[in-house]
């Protein structure tokens, strides 16, 4: 018994030092673990997408993730944005965050066009494993105007709630702007329709972040600047100064002097309804879309159907028949299973070479677009490639270019599209099998000696007359001037070259377009495309439809030309580039000698039947935004008293007036002053948005309101109209089409 006590003694005493060894061990393994998985507790984001929670839909956001570790952490984040139907677009950026900082990083990321909510998911990642998460999710807005402030603005307060706007048409909804957003302009900005500074603000700027402002409001937006009447603001273009004017236009843009109600705080009623466009553009193009004019200038040919359908055939006789039967004559039928495998692997190789030919001697192609104003260059690039053996294949931008609205073709893999962001630059890569062609659309800001300069005057109520000049440093082909549903082609500019235009505003029909009046032979209108013209007609359509504005509004007038010799900043490795660029310039269009005529003030869609995800509100009212011109030197200013709301008669129109919506005599719902017998019904030629007949306007007789001079407040005149019968009118014709105008009496 002994032996055995003295066993189980010494078996406690071990038992005893092993509790005590693991006891000793855990926290060793708890800090071993720890350090095994750096940074994955201590390590937090937080994610906010968009302005107040809010985006306009297809157009890039800002993300700004906040970064929170205990440790130093080196590694990449991911932002993964959703572009409707389930797909989504992936932005890195590599990252450096130092222990006990909160870090802050600013990513654009684009959205889908036809989206009503966009869901953000963003992954922090170091040495490849995942550390940390988080996800926002923003609303598309249709009725509400984006506002952001910059510091000066904001004078050192949170940015206010919503407020009223100026007309009874939506609310304003604000955001901060900080450096972080500032520096990644003008793709920072696209979801704003509204820009708040002070003089102070802007002068603080340095001149890569200022250009990229301007080119903002050079592509559509409103910039508010809280200066006093007649003051210099530091930065603008002198075209773009308001000085005693209330405004100015700005590109395609508009410039307004607020006078210090900012720093007072009277956001209430401050901001304007400003232009919506349906993101439709000319969607007419006739033959093969931009995608395919892309596939075409990078090599990438098609076999012909007939040598196709040939080879099939002669396969289908080979194969079998014809085989069978030869080895059978020689009685040698049982070496079919010998030979029908060697004619397959004959014909796969064959098909496999054609394959290769059609897809070999490739090159990277480019379809751009260009719009040059007095404040720099924005170019927006379509880039078409090849991947003859498959894998990542990658485009290098510069700095401050970004995945643009429609960052994807149609038919491409949006889910394997990236972008990562880097000191020097942007790359964006697509993941892209064997043969197969890839797009994705860039944009930025470009450096361009010179632009395309169009000047535009009212002669009478049918005729503009007008000069454009290239001052670029090489020649523009097939030159037009485009305004509203009219056009004139005026051919090849050289450099330095200008050039005299007279185009008549006719009665004709309006279908299909300016455009496709200017470029015939390429646009395929009733006729196959040209398929070796300096022309693609679906560029110039992408182009109307991403503006941040409608370039083809009364009151403005286009030039758009066409060059090969303009190559955008972009680095395809081992490939060659080739492919067209659309050159685009802007301005207004004037009253001349004959006074005011109704080409010359601008009207454009304020609100309208437009909601999102594609959707259309057939109840919805459309407000206009109806502007008085400037007036050529030497003419007469227009006479607010002498001016009339133009539109169907079949149109129910109000003005906003005293802070109301009033309706205005001569239609169907008018109120205020009577009409003498007679007036508001006009059947003469161009009164009406288009003609079934001589003299016969497609939406009936046009009627002229009469307007109240006091409703002309600082220049601009705010319509609200609705159709009387859907029958005659639809609200998306109303919205989409020049039916209403602003001129002189008949």
């Amino acid at each position: 018994m002994e032996p055995l006590a003295a066993a189980e003694r010494r078996r406690d005493v071990h038992l005893r030092r092993l509790a005590a060894v693991s006891l000793a061990t855990v926290p060793v393994l708890v800090t071993m673990a720890a350090w095994s998985t750096p940074a994955m507790a201590a390590t937090m984001v937080e994610v906010d997408a968009g302005y107040a929670g809010s985006y306009r839909a297809g157009s890039p956001v800002p993300v700004r993730v906040r970064i929170a570790a205990d440790r130093l952490l080196r590694g990449e984040l991911e932002v993964q944005a959703s572009v409707g139907f389930g797909d989504a677009v992936t932005v890195a950026v590599p990252v450096e965050a130092p222990g006990g900082t909160l870090k802050e990083v600013v990513v654009v990321a684009p959205t889908g066009a036809g989206t009503e909510r966009s869901d953000v998911l963003v992954v922090l990642r170091q040495d490849g494993n995942e550390v940390a998460r988080g996800t926002d999710s923003m609303v598309a807005t249709s009725d509400q105007e984006l506002v952001g402030l910059l510091p000066g603005a904001l004078g050192g307060r949170d940015a206010p709630a919503a407020a009223p706007l100026a007309v009874d048409a939506g609310t304003a909804r604000f955001g901060a702007i900080g450096p972080a957003e500032l520096a990644a302009a003008p793709a920072s900005l696209a979801a704003l329709d509204v820009v708040g500074a002070t003089s102070d603000d802007l002068a603080a700027l340095d001149d890569a972040t200022r250009a990229g402002v301007l080119a903002w409001v050079g592509e559509g937006g409103f910039l508010l600047v809280d200066s006093s009447p007649g003051e210099l603001i530091p930065g603008l273009p002198a075209a773009w100064q308001p000085g005693d004017r209330p405004r100015a236009r700005a590109g395609l843009g508009e410039v307004r002097a607020t006078d210090g109600a900012m720093a007072a705080g009277n956001w209430a009623g401050l901001v304007e309804p400003t232009p919506v466009v349906s993101g439709q553009g000319n969607q007419f193009f006739g033959g093969v879309p931009l995608d395919g004019a892309l596939a075409t200038d990078a090599g990438l040919r098609v076999p012909q159907l007939g040598w196709l359908v040939g080879f099939l055939g002669v396969y289908v006789v080979v194969a079998v028949p014809l085989t069978l039967t030869l080895l059978r004559r020689r009685g040698r039928g049982e070496l079919g299973w010998v030979v029908l495998p060697l004619v397959a692997l004959v014909f796969t190789a064959a098909s496999y070479g054609a394959g290769r030919q059609a897809r070999g001697g490739t090159s990277t192609a480019h379809a751009t677009v260009v719009h040059v104003t007095e404040a720099g260059a924005l170019a927006t690039t379509s880039v078409g490639i090849v991947s003859p053996d498959g894998g990542r294949v990658s485009v290098a931008y510069p700095r401050r270019w970004a995945l643009a609205a429609r960052a994807i073709s149609s038919g491409g893999p949006p889910a394997r599209l990236r972008a990562t962001l880097g000191s020097d630059g942007t790359s964006i890569g697509q993941q892209l099998d064997v043969g197969q062609f890839g797009v994705h659309r860039a944009s930025g800001p470009v450096a361009l000696e010179g632009r395309l300069e169009v000047t535009a005057t009212g002669r009478d109520a049918t005729t503009l007359e007008g000069t454009v000049r290239n001052t670029l440093p090489f020649a523009l082909e097939e030159v037009g001037v485009l305004q509203d549903r009219w056009g004139v082609a005026v051919g090849r500019l050289e450099a330095g070259e200008e050039r005299a235009w007279t185009l008549e505003r006719s009665s004709g029909d309006p279908f299909p377009g300016a455009a496709a009046e200017v470029w015939p032979d390429a646009s395929g209108f009733n006729s196959a495309p040209d398929p070796d013209s300096v022309v693609v007609f679906p560029l110039w359509s992408e182009f109307e439809a991403a503006a941040g504005a409608d370039v083809s509004a009364p009151g403005t007038v286009v030039a758009a030309g066409w060059t090969r010799e303009f190559v955008p900043p972009l680095d395809a490795p081992g490939s060659s580039l080739s492919g067209r660029t659309l050159v685009v310039g802007s301005g207004p269009v004037v009253s001349g000698a004959a006074g005011l005529v109704d080409a010359a003030a601008a009207a454009v869609t304020v609100r309208g039947p437009f909601l999102s995800g594609g959707v259309f509100d057939e109840t919805a009212p459309v407000v206009f935004r109806l502007s008085l011109p400037s007036a050529a030197e030497g003419a007469p200013a227009a006479d607010p008293a002498g001016l009339v709301v133009r539109a169907p008669e079949a149109l129910i129109v109000e003005i906003w007036s005293d802070g109301a919506w009033r309706g205005l005599a001569g239609g169907p719902g008018g109120g205020g002053d009577e009409v003498p017998a007679g007036a508001g019904k006009l059947d003469r030629p161009g009164a009406g948005f288009g003609f079934d007949g001589p003299g016969q306007p497609m939406f009936g007789p046009t009627a002229e309101h009469a307007l109240p001079p006091e409703a002309v407040g600082a220049g601009v005149v705010w319509v609200r109209a609705r159709a009387a019968d859907f029958g005659v009118i639809d609200p998306y014709t109303l919205a989409t089409s020049t039916l209403v105008t602003l001129g002189p009496a008949s």
